[in-house]
């Protein structure tokens, strides 16, 4: 593992723009567990529509909430 530093361009907190040495723009840094959140999520809405529930996708999973 090389340890490198990096220019942020936001905020301490669960995700982050950063731009890392020789890029030319930055990217998105997601913390594993938001990451993991996410992947549940469109887990679920895929399993919804495989199973031909277009019209109930996102609820249920935490995609339905504001």
């Amino acid at each position: 593992m090389e340890r490198v530093e990096a220019e942020l361009f936001t905020d301490s907190g669960n995700n982050a723009v950063v731009r890392l040495p020789g890029g030319r723009f930055p990217g998105v840094l997601i913390q594993g567990d938001s990451l993991s959140i996410l992947r549940s999520d469109v887990a679920e809405v895929v399993e919804a529509f495989d199973q031909g529930d277009v019209a109930g996708h996102g609820s249920g999973t935490s995609l339905s909430t504001p």
